[in-house]
């Protein structure tokens, strides 16, 4: 037979087979499907004709067979769901059956084709699919999926759902061959099956072999539980140490006495001290993760106050929020946030440590502040160009390099201060309260307002002449002092520091502070009378008038007047300050002011407290400025009520013009000055020293029908006032965007410890006001006794009291020597049958130690001195009577 026929004959054969297939999935289908459909559609119709005629009869029948119908009702009710349920077993036996039949037509197919040699692969792949994309749109499936059918698995799943008493959500098919639905999916699998499936008990992989979940256990959240930790049997915690924290937070919550038996990295087990309780945990196999493994019940003991788990370290954990949020809390109040949040004893030592745990937390370390000094430096000058910020380092003995000094002049103060401000520099130091010491020189400034202008600060270890002479040298530089014959410099007299002022500013006038003069001076010369007179030669504005003051004071008190003057006037009295400063103070208030502003931030680390006083320079400067524009008037506040009083004093005066606008000025009292308009001076020197009109000039002024105002020097203005806090401090970054300055590392300095614990407050003038010093508190009605000198009666002298008198122990041993010797003499005078026996000694004689003297007191008769152990000879016989005694022991029968 020829080739091509074979072929042909081959091909008919398997167009014959594949047709025949056809016709048996097509009758497969017809009877899986169409007829089961019907069958259970025709019992679903008869079954439900016969409940509908059971009703009706029911609904006819009479109310006492009620009961009997409901019985038979529900008895048909389950045998309807017996027959639907082996209806749906007898259906899914049938689809199965079907499935494996043609799952074994292909398979045939398919290996008919692969073993004819001369088949090709291309051309029958190309059937096979073909095929196969027939056979799936037949049964209503995509791209090979097994298929469910339309109205045979669905509607047996709703039937089976609608008698059990559950919704199941219908399966929806896309339409588009290449899509499906995943909620459709989900709900899908939502079923009975799936729950079971879902099971943490057991489950079944791949290969049909069951196999045990893992139990899910909760995780402790440390935010959230952390305040109040509540323990469960498997609990897992990320670390051991949060574990560790959370068994001593709840046994401090509760008050157990609790200890750590075993405590390391891999496990950890407590127990109670007072009961039964314990807890075990340890790290997961193979994970990074804490578990509480063994747990016992509730607690049995009673609850304690004192437990030792509240340590410093814990307490800086729990609050050290707190006191983030509230940096003004004091040890006090936190020892008083712990007790009533904790319920448990805190002491006070605890508290201490607690405040300097946090502190070091909120503000950094010392030691580490000191190291990103160089950075915060470099931060300071790229916020504000043109700043003078730059620190001193020296090396010691074993090559560390430690801090030295610091030095801070920022630009927009030095620029404001030359803009708006007087020639006037106030300098002070004061010690600083941190773990180092050391001391904070200021220079401060003076505004329009007369207020205080800070414009430099400077960080040293000691106030000295090295140190003023290094500060006032950088000073001079920024503000480029050539000629100081127009500025003044006030200063109280620190150490070095006058012998610095005159060597780096030499034409400047230098003034001293009257009220440190002042203290010097009432430690020798005290009373109210030489204070006043004292006050009264320094603000003389002329010299006649403080002549005549310190001839006052002179008799007062000669050595008062021969004491102050030995002081230079030009230092501190008004009569001979120069003119045109416009400044005319007598006390350097405004470095006292600047240092208490920033009493607080002394005793914080260096950086913290360098931090502390930026912000609130940058806060005054924008505060001052913001209130200075909303002023109405031409000048500022605390200059206008200054005006205001010399505009009252003028109304005493009288004016009379004498040509070339001067004016002599007549006072009530017979004094007379001279006013001359056009100079702008008064023979009194006030005008001229503040640069404010004073009440004879201003009573000129008036004479001229002239505004005051218009007189008064620019200084005080409303805008020079505003150009002087018109420059901005810019706002400066944290430590985490700090450029690294590329130094050594530096250290801190050398720790000095002293002898007693670090004062923290100044210590107070005995003239300063005390609250404790007013009235006494325990009897209203007297005046305190507190710093007054005690003087002692005894011997009439100051610094003690009788008490406490040194002559205490003479006194006292002349005393009883002639006490005695009085006493023996009065029974030596009754007569020779009243006289003792020379030779019976006192049972008591002892030797005495009174304050430190060694006494011997012997007790014999006053006409013989002879020692009582040593008999004589003829002596008489004591007599006994009651009336004879010893003046030592006070004992009958001896002297």
């Amino acid at each position: 037979m020829p080739e091509g026929h074979k072929t042909s004959a081959k091909q008919d054969t398997k167009d014959k087979e594949t047709s025949e297939m056809d016709s048996d999935i097509a009758i497969l289908e017809e009877v899986d499907f169409n007829d089961m459909d019907n069958r259970r559609k025709n019992v679903a119709d008869d079954n439900s004709n016969e409940v509908a005629t059971n009703s009706h009869e029911n609904f006819d029948s009479k109310s006492h067979n009620l009961q009997q119908e409901e019985d038979n009702k529900r008895d048909n009710a389950g045998e309807e769901a017996q027959m639907a349920t082996d209806n749906d077993i007898q259906a899914d036996e049938t689809d199965v059956q079907a499935d494996n039949n043609v799952q074994a037509n292909d398979d045939m197919q398919a290996d008919d084709k692969f073993d004819d040699p001369d088949y090709t692969g291309q051309v029958e792949e190309d059937v096979l699919f073909d095929e196969a994309l027939k056979i799936g749109q037949q049964f209503g499936v995509h791209k090979g999926a097994p298929e469910v059918g339309p109205s045979t698995s669905k509607d047996r799943r709703k039937k089976r759902a609608s008698r059990e008493g559950e919704a199941v959500d219908e399966v929806n098919i896309c339409d588009e061959p290449d899509m499906f639905n995943v909620e459709d999916m989900q709900s899908e699998y939502e079923t009975d099956c799936s729950r079971e499936l879902k099971s943490e008990s057991e489950s079944e992989d791949e290969d049909g072999r069951k196999r045990n979940k893992k139990p899910k256990f909760s995780v402790f959240n440390e935010k959230t539980e952390m305040r109040s930790p509540r323990f469960k049997v498997g609990q897992r915690f990320s670390s051991v140490v949060i574990f560790r924290l959370a068994v001593r937070i709840q046994a401090i919550m509760e008050g157990r006495d609790v200890q750590f038996i075993k405590n390391d990295t891999y496990r950890v087990r407590v127990k109670c001290r007072g009961c039964e309780w314990q807890i075990f945990g340890s790290k997961m196999q193979g994970e990074n993760t804490f578990q509480i493994k063994t747990l016992s019940k509730e607690h049995t003991c009673g609850r304690v106050f004192h437990n030792r788990n509240m340590t410093s370290k814990l307490a800086t954990r729990l609050f050290v929020d707190e006191v983030r949020k509230t940096p003004s809390m004091t040890v006090q109040e936190l020892m008083t946030r712990v007790t009533e949040e904790l319920n448990v004893d805190f002491s006070l030592k605890q508290g201490y440590r607690t405040m300097k745990k946090v502190r070091d937390i909120i503000e950094g370390s010392h030691e580490k502040q000191y190291a990103l000094l160089e950075d915060f430096c470099g931060e300071l000058r790229r916020a504000n160009p043109g700043s003078t910020v730059f620190v001193e380092t020296d090396e010691d003995e074993d090559g560390i390099v430690r801090f030295k000094r610091l030095y801070m002049c920022l630009e927009p103060l030095k620029r404001g201060f030359l803009k708006g401000c007087r020639h006037w520099i106030g300098l002070d130091g004061c010690f600083l309260k941190d773990t180092y010491g050391g001391q904070l020189l200021t220079a401060v400034g003076m505004d329009g307002d007369n207020k205080m202008f800070p414009l430099a600060l400077s960080v040293v270890r000691v106030e000295n002449y090295d140190n003023w002479s290094w500060f006032l040298g950088l000073l001079v530089q920024d503000l480029e002092i050539s000629d100081s014959s127009n500025w003044c410099v006030m200063t109280d007299k620190q150490k070095g520091l006058v012998q610095a002022v005159r060597d780096k500013m030499p034409q400047a006038e230098h003034r001293c502070c009257v009220q440190h003069l002042y203290t010097n001076f009432k430690q020798i010369h005290r009373g109210l009378a030489l204070k006043e007179r004292l006050w009264k030669c320094a603000k003389a504005s002329y010299v006649t008038h403080w002549k005549v003051e310190m001839e006052q004071l002179g008799q007062e008190s000669a050595a008062a007047h021969s004491w102050l003057d030995e002081k230079d006037p030009k230092t501190w009295c008004r009569a001979h300050f120069r003119c045109g400063l416009d400044c005319d103070i007598l006390v350097n208030n405004m470095c006292e002011s600047f240092n208490a502003v920033i009493l607080k931030a002394r005793s914080l680390p260096i950086i913290s407290m360098l931090q502390t006083i930026y912000l609130y320079l940058l806060k005054r400067m924008e505060r001052n400025r913001e209130a200075m524009s909303k002023h109405e008037g031409l000048l500022c506040p605390a200059i206008f009520e200054i005006l205001e009083k010399a505009k009252q004093e003028q109304c005493m005066c009288i004016a009379s013009y004498a040509g070339t606008m001067k004016y002599q000025i007549s006072c009530p009292f017979g004094e007379q000055y001279i006013v001359d308009m056009a100079a702008k001076t008064c023979s009194c020197r006030k005008w001229q020293l503040r640069g404010i009109p004073c009440g004879h000039a201003v009573a000129a002024i008036n004479r001229r029908h002239e505004a005051p105002e218009k007189h008064v020097s620019n200084t005080y203005l409303k805008i020079t006032y505003l150009q002087s806090y018109e420059p901005v401090l810019n706002p400066i970054n944290g430590p985490n965007l700090w450029e690294h300055i590329d130094l050594p590392a530096m250290k801190s300095p050398t720790y000095r410890r002293f002898a007693r614990r670090p004062k923290k407050m100044r210590k107070k003038a005995s003239e300063e006001d005390r609250r404790d010093s007013c009235v006494n508190q325990t009897k209203p009605h007297k005046v305190s006794k507190v710093g007054t000198m005690m003087s002692c009666s005894r011997c009439k002298k100051y610094g003690h009291n009788k008490r406490g008198c040194p002559d205490k122990n003479k006194q006292t041993t002349e005393g009883t020597t002639t006490s005695s010797a009085k006493e023996n003499s009065d029974i030596g005078d009754t007569g020779p049958s009243m006289q003792p026996s020379t030779n019976e000694a006192c049972p008591s004689d002892v030797t005495v130690d009174i304050l430190g003297v060694s006494t011997q007191q012997s007790h014999t008769g006053p006409s013989q001195n002879l020692d009582a152990n040593q008999p004589k000879q003829g002596a008489q016989e004591p007599v006994t009577k009651k009336g004879r005694k010893c003046s030592f022991c006070r004992k009958h029968g001896h002297s």
